[in-house]
């Protein structure tokens, strides 16, 4: 009804849950923000000139991670990035729902052919890990995501070139959810947006570093 007649919405829990722009967004950035498609519309260019503008990149990423967590209604949002030699990752970036316990400090340099076998493997050619049940995935991986408190979750791959550099991550900790077309399109161009300004930042500090040590 709130986007007129001759419609329809796949149920999602928001919709049983009214709240007010504010509260949805948790800094009134998004207002009117009613349904997935408006949210995204409006976050997108946030995102964009925010990250177009900024002198700080970490910081701006770090904010960002938190509007999207309370857009979308996630336990936790977060960034992993691989090693220069893609042979572990760790978590660098991250933002905690209220009465959701952080795990950054745990999750570093995780190698992936030990705690994470074969993790590539789970995106699909779109670059997107979609689980409603971390309880259906293969040992290790559904006892690892279960210390982590981790119930559904949606990844998106961070690819340099075709290489898997690492994902942006979203997780469900309270209970199975059914992430919609709409939603896993939407969070993956949040994905896309933030991996592209993160990887250009990191070369910029690699360079940077090397013309320090070469002085």
């Amino acid at each position: 009804k709130n986007n007129g007649k001759s419609g329809f919405a796949f149920y999602e829990r928001q919709l049983c849950s009214p709240v007010t722009p504010g509260e949805q967004t948790g800094a009134g950035i998004l207002p009117g923000a009613e349904d997935t498609y408006t949210m995204g519309r409006a976050l997108y260019p946030y995102i964009f000139r925010l990250l177009y503008s900024t002198a700080d990149v970490e910081t701006a990423v770090e904010h960002i991670l938190e509007v999207v967590g309370r857009t979308y209604d996630v336990s936790r949002v977060y960034i992993f990035e691989n090693s220069p030699d893609d042979r572990a990752c760790s978590n660098t970036f991250e933002w905690c729902g209220e009465g959701v316990p952080p795990q950054k400090s745990r999750l570093q340099n995780l190698p992936y052919w030990d705690d994470l076998p074969d993790y590539p493997a789970h995106f699909d050619e779109n670059g997107v890990f979609c689980c409603r049940d971390t309880a259906a995935l293969p040992p290790p991986l559904c006892g690892f995501l279960a210390g982590l408190g981790v119930v559904s979750l949606l990844q998106c791959a961070v690819r340099d070139g075709g290489r898997f550099r690492g994902f942006v991550g979203f997780d469900e900790c309270r209970v199975s959810r059914y992430w919609t077309r709409e939603q896993v399109h939407s969070l993956t161009l949040v994905a896309n947006i933030l991996s592209t300004f993160l990887l250009k930042h990191r070369l910029a500090q690699r360079l940077e570093e090397l013309s320090e040590s070469r002085l």
